[in-house]
């Protein structure tokens, strides 16, 4: 596969997946703001829109990557790995074990939110100022949100804020701004061929 063809290909995924992840925290937000009735059937949808969401964000960071690769190196290496450890453990495992087990959670459950909220965070923030310095999209907005996000997203963890904006808004705005950079990979980003030499 051309590395243009890959690319627009990884945009996709990435736009199909931030608009699915977006509409179930949205859906989440509105229904189940305190994340707690796991009994019923739209539960389980919500949380199946987050799985699948998640599967196709995290099929389309590699291409992502690649895409402003030969301006990030080694440093958005380290961010994609991390932010793909931060995508694969928080939306995919913990939500399939939630999904599995419901509504007797497994205690390993912690483990699993232990290690991938951080590398979430830590991951979207990298990312964004990767992202910002490289300038390979010109709308750097989109970068700026990223990290603007994640520092909203600690001040308000030292602060009681209504459950929704913890597991419902925050994440939905993360994934809205992923479907963006999607988005604009598929259908706008002109590829710097000397970046697949």
């Amino acid at each position: 596969m051309k590395t243009e063809n890959f690319i627009r290909f990884s945009g996709f995924s990435l736009m199909v997946g931030g608009y699915m992840a977006t509409l179930g925290w949205i859906l989440f937000a509105i229904f189940d703001p305190a994340y707690v009735d796991r009994d019923g059937i739209q539960w389980i949808v919500f949380n199946f829109l987050v799985i699948f969401g998640g599967v196709f964000i995290a099929l389309g960071l590699p291409g992502f990557y690649l895409s402003q690769s030969h301006r990030t190196g080694a440093p958005g290496l380290i961010a994609l790995i991390i932010l793909f450890i931060g995508i694969t453990i928080p939306y995919i495992a913990v939500h399939s074990i939630e999904t599995a087990t419901s509504p007797h959670i497994p205690p390993m459950m912690r483990v699993f939110v232990s290690v991938g909220a951080p590398s979430l965070i830590l991951g979207v923030l990298l990312t964004g100022i990767i992202t910002y310095t490289a300038g390979i999209y010109p709308r750097r907005w989109v970068a700026a949100a990223l990290i603007i996000l994640v520092l909203l997203r600690l001040i308000t963890h030292m602060f009681s804020i209504p459950p929704m904006f913890e597991r419902g808004i925050f994440p939905a705005v993360f994934a809205g701004i992923v479907g963006i950079i999607g988005f604009y990979m598929f259908f706008k980003l002109k590829i710097n061929h000397t970046a697949a030499q």
